[in-house]
């Protein structure tokens, strides 16, 4: 028996929280750019975070997800009413989103769609585009749910040096309400392509 080496490609976009909007006091918005937005990396994976009075919140945008952590910084609970929050797309078209919450900050009274973060907790969710999400009747029972891509352009693998300039600088956003003292305060975070590469993986065949 042999083992012999070959290798699949993808296309990986580095993607970056570029741009903040965030209430102000006389109830305007306040944009906040790279000076208010702090990079780390961990196994990899860049984090990008942003915080003012209120939250503190970090993102690390997958291939098909995007991850966020959130810290109540107030002096008393908080809520997202998902219902309200939504996905612009490369095209400025605004979709719904779903995510998958912690049970945990549910608020039975009400509306299961609505989370409340108590003060100082931290609230961990993954939030998806449902434009990304199809059935697939033809697969296997526990696998008929897809997730598609969030950048899903169509680039030639062999020639991506010379069509990725026309992909970096794309943005997207998510907007994310939250209430703060019965008062909804609507936060928009712009999440702008920096780079567009390939990523080799090998594997291995028997023979």
């Amino acid at each position: 028996m042999f083992l012999a080496s070959c290798s699949s490609s993808h296309i990986i976009y580095d993607v970056g929280l570029s741009k903040v909007e965030a209430p102000a006091e006389d109830a305007s918005k306040q944009y906040y750019d790279s000076t208010k937005i702090v990079k780390s990396e961990k196994r990899g994976k860049a984090k990008y975070k942003f915080e003012d009075d209120n939250i503190a919140v970090s993102w690390v945008v997958g291939i098909k997800t995007f991850t966020l952590e959130l810290k109540n910084k107030t002096d008393g609970d908080i809520k997202i009413p998902w219902l309200d929050a939504a996905y612009i797309d490369t095209a400025g078209e605004t979709q719904e989103v779903t995510h998958c919450g912690d049970e945990k900050y549910l608020d039975t009274g009400s509306s299961q769609s609505v989370i409340v973060i108590p003060k100082d907790d931290v609230l961990n969710d993954v939030i998806i585009p449902t434009a990304n999400i199809t059935y697939d009747a033809s697969a296997p029972f526990d696998h008929d749910w897809r997730i598609t891509p969030i950048f899903g352009f169509p680039i030639d693998r062999k020639h991506i040096k010379e069509q990725k300039g026309s992909y970096i600088g794309r943005t997207v956003k998510i907007v994310l309400p939250i209430i703060i003292e019965g008062i909804k305060n609507e936060y928009v975070f712009e999440f702008k392509i920096n780079d567009v590469s390939v990523k080799w993986q090998p594997f291995f065949m028997r023979l």
